[in-house]
């Protein structure tokens, strides 16, 4: 009678396993499905809403790389000053000042059911940075919120910038006597190139000051160092180069004269045993180009780029900027720590299948940051005033 109306029940419910007693075995793998099914299902739900998050993200950072592009225009726009009136120039200002506030609004709106994206507030935080970082950002990394990993950096390989000497064997320009002879040199940077001339007679401090009055057009700075001029490049790494062409040949009547390499233990110096160009010789050139800096995070080899460390690992995606001092000197730097940011569910396996996702800070203090003479300065100080 038992297995009668055991047969009877599985015929009305169409079910194989009505209870725990039918097949234990059987039940216990058909609820193990269930349960991996119902995560399925809420893995897909959850991929669909991340996926409208960032599409979000996205469209708020198109618009801003837009702005920024439209920005550029008009500050190639506003370098040709030779052939504007200031109202122009005003009018060039108010339409910059107007993007600024345009790409600061986008920022602070560009939100997801009330959660704001772009403002800083779903981006890892960092604390604990000496002065060794100008910056650290944190685009994904396996941190749950309110969980924290440590961060070491180490140099291997200190950042470098390029440069040359001019040397002229005296505290002057001596062109044999000429009192109105001349030279010319084609000094070149990573900002472009301008036109040189030095004169017999001149002093080293003025022929320097000659060529720093060109440092916005070419990137590249002149200071006296006993008789010779060392031109070095504004920014560290590879990207960075400083170039000398003779244009105008002239005979400079001290002996060692001449474009040479700097000393590899003295950057400030020329080494007398690496002579690069002739000035006497028209068309004679030299170029040095940076080094990029080289290291660790974490124990991990990290690409290096100018004075910046990236990492990008299944753990941490991490870009650091070191400061000038930093990156020039091999060793290791003080630890900081990476505090976890948003963290987005893509799969049914909690443990494994959870993805760190920072979203940057888009507003103007934050975007276009460098530092120069000791100061930082952000796309933000474009704005007048």
């Amino acid at each position: 009678g038992r297995s009668l109306n055991r047969s009877l029940e599985k015929l009305s419910t169409g079910l194989a396993i009505n209870r725990g007693a039918d097949n234990p075995a059987g039940l216990i793998a058909s609820e193990n499905l269930r349960a991996q099914l119902s995560s399925l299902d809420a893995a897909s739900r959850n991929v669909e809403r991340t996926g409208a998050v960032l599409a979000v993200a996205d469209q708020g950072l198109s618009e801003v790389s837009n702005l920024l592009v439209d920005l550029r225009g008009l500050a190639v726009q506003a370098a040709n000053t030779g052939a504007l009136s200031p109202a122009e120039r005003d009018a060039i200002q108010l339409q910059a000042d107007s993007i600024l506030q345009s790409i600061d609004r986008i920022a602070g709106s560009t939100s997801f059911a009330g959660l704001s994206l772009l403002d800083g507030g779903q981006s890892f935080r960092v604390s604990g940075t000496s002065g060794d970082f100008e910056s650290v950002e944190v685009h994904q990394g396996a941190i749950a919120p309110g969980d924290s990993a440590t961060v070491s950096v180490q140099v291997t390989q200190a950042a470098q910038r390029a440069g040359v000497a001019l040397s002229f064997g005296a505290g002057s320009i001596d062109l044999g006597g000429s009192s109105n002879g001349s030279f010319s040199l084609r000094v070149g940077g990573a900002e472009g190139e301008a036109e040189i001339t030095l004169a017999s007679g001149q002093s080293l401090d003025d022929a320097a000051a000659a060529v720093n009055a060109q440092s916005e057009a070419t990137g590249v700075s002149a200071t006296v160092s006993g008789t010779a001029l060392v031109l070095r490049s504004a920014e560290l790494g590879s990207d960075a180069f400083v170039s000398v062409e003779v244009t105008d040949a002239a005979s400079v009547a001290a002996a060692g004269t001449g474009v040479f390499g700097l000393d590899p233990n003295d950057p400030t110096q020329a080494d007398p045993a690496a002579k690069l160009a002739d000035f006497s010789i028209a068309g004679d050139s030299a170029r040095d180009e940076g080094v990029d800096v080289a290291g660790t995070i974490n124990g991990a080899v990290a690409q290096g780029r100018g004075a910046t460390l990236s990492l990008d690992s299944a753990f941490l995606s991490i870009d650091v900027e070191l400061s000038e001092a930093a990156a020039t000197s091999v060793g290791a730097k003080p630890g900081f720590t990476v505090i976890g940011g948003p963290v987005f569910q893509i799969g049914p396996d909690i443990a494994g299948s959870r993805v760190g996702i920072g979203l940057p800070n888009v507003a103007t203090n934050n975007l276009g940051r460098f530092s120069s003479g000791g100061r930082r300065f952000s796309l933000r100080d474009v704005a007048a005033g």
